[in-house]
């Protein structure tokens, strides 16, 4: 999966190897029982600033990269800073370092923030893996090494972890989806979260506008406790859902996500307690972690019961199990679904081969020119985030990597017979002819590898 596929450590109840499958869509639903936990979101403030030029701050950064698989040459500047930073850089794919500025100093000191999302997680695991093996497939023991090795030096510089999500996945028949609705809509649990955030239905089929709202929330259900100010929140959402949504093939009957959420001041406590289960290299250890995080925010009951008696009901059956097989050695390691070749081109055919045949439409007669500019102009336009991407889907087809982005856009304007790109004020011509005005590539000078 995009944000979370190869970083899980899991335990299947059977024992037996039981996946996620990746294919077509009508494959038959595995059914089984499992767990799978992760780090799925990472934020820490450092009290320096990347573009330092103090020797102990460039062999910091330097350090932090390299422990994250990355370097100084795959950075890729953004247009502007985020979050309040002067300055904001991305890496691979959705690593992100924001950096300077007024008014994101602490104590009188500028600093720089590394925020990782799930894609982000997923892939520092994937180069961590393909850098000790070979291959992209991240064992439990070394996604738990990688992130020791970042947790152990972190802890070694002035920083502040403001955020970590560590999510607990029930993975086939071992949450019931629809029953655990009915006890989050009847509120059959005792939590330590003091606010509690109602449920959401969204549905397939609603207006544009709702697009961020799957994406955040999850298509289908969603149920929320806590906010951001109550430091630790839980968000519980149909994952499997969700992902389907997004393109992917999931082969399960049921994947529910329990997200435990740390901010501000918690995280940062809590910060010292999951480096330390990952300082143990033990998989099971952080496991356990992980799971026992979520059983002190949440408990779900049989039934409730008046008064002040609620944590005296009895603990609800699939919970238990959940829980349970937290403390459990893991038996198996699940593969996670794939966003493949295939389903990208599904994508590519529902999203634009309208808008694209009705521009051929309109420029029947030059329609090779228009193909001409979209491909000509997507090549020109292609970065090191790209070259990113590009290479990750390489490795999975066991293709050699480009080493640089010129390399990469050479190859196609060779295939494709595209020498030439087409001019900055083609656009503003466009709707009069197709045009065919063109100037050649720039070549870029490289110096010790960089571009």
């Amino acid at each position: 999966m995009n944000e979370d596929s190869i970083q899980q450590t899991s335990v299947c109840a059977d024992g037996k190897g039981a996946a996620h499958a990746q294919g077509v869509s009508n494959t038959p639903a595995i059914t089984y029982k499992a767990i799978e936990t992760s780090i799925d979101y990472f934020k820490v403030r450092l009290d320096f600033t990347y573009e330092s030029r103090v020797d102990a701050h460039v062999e910091a950064v330097d350090e932090i990269l390299k422990r994250f698989y990355l370097t100084r040459d795959m950075e890729v500047k953004q247009p502007k800073g985020f979050s309040n930073y002067a300055n904001a850089y991305k890496f691979d794919e959705d690593f992100v370092i924001c950096s300077g500025g007024e008014l994101t100093k602490a104590n009188g000191v500028e600093t720089m923030l590394i925020e990782m999302k799930g894609d982000a997680c997923d892939r520092f695991l994937r180069r961590a893996s393909f850098a000790e093996t070979g291959s992209e497939e991240c064992a439990p023991e070394l996604a738990v090494k990688a992130w020791s090795n970042v947790f152990q030096y972190l802890l070694t510089l002035p920083h502040k972890v403001t955020r970590f999500d560590i999510p607990v996945d029930s993975v086939g028949d071992l949450i019931p989806l629809e029953e655990l609705k009915e006890k989050c809509r009847n509120k059959v649990f005792t939590t330590r979260c003091k606010r509690k955030k109602e449920e959401k239905e969204i549905l397939e089929g609603e207006d544009e506008d709702s697009k961020t709202k799957q994406i955040i929330d999850g298509l289908g259900w969603s149920y929320v406790l806590g906010t951001r100010e109550s430091a630790r929140q839980l968000t519980i959402y149909d994952k499997k859902a969700e992902s389907e949504a997004h393109g992917f093939v999931v082969n399960v009957a049921t994947w529910i996500r329990f997200e435990t959420r740390y901010y501000g001041e918690m995280a940062n406590l809590m910060f010292d307690q999951l480096a330390e289960a990952y300082k143990t290299l033990d998989a099971l250890k952080v496991q356990q972690f992980i799971v026992g995080c979520l059983s002190t925010i949440i408990c779900f009951r049989e039934h409730r019961l008046s008064g002040n008696n609620s944590n005296k009901a009895p603990i609800w059956g699939p919970w238990k199990e959940l829980i349970d097989m937290g403390m459990e050695p893991q038996k198996v390691k699940l593969a996670k679904t794939v966003l493949t070749i295939k389903q990208n081109a599904v994508w590519l055919k529902g999203s634009t081969d309208r808008t694209s045949t009705r521009m051929h439409a309109v420029y029947i007669e030059d329609g090779a020119d228009v193909d001409r500019y979209l491909l000509a102009d997507g090549i020109a336009k292609l970065d090191k985030e790209d070259l990113a991407v590009v290479n990750a889907g390489r490795r999975d087809i066991g293709r050699p990597e480009y080493e640089t982005v010129q390399e990469m856009q050479a190859a196609l304007f060779q295939k494709y017979g595209l020498d030439k790109i087409p001019s900055d004020d083609v656009l503003a011509i466009f709707d009069e002819k197709i045009a065919v005005n063109v100037v050649p590539i720039k070549e870029e000078k490289q110096e010790g590898g960089k571009e």
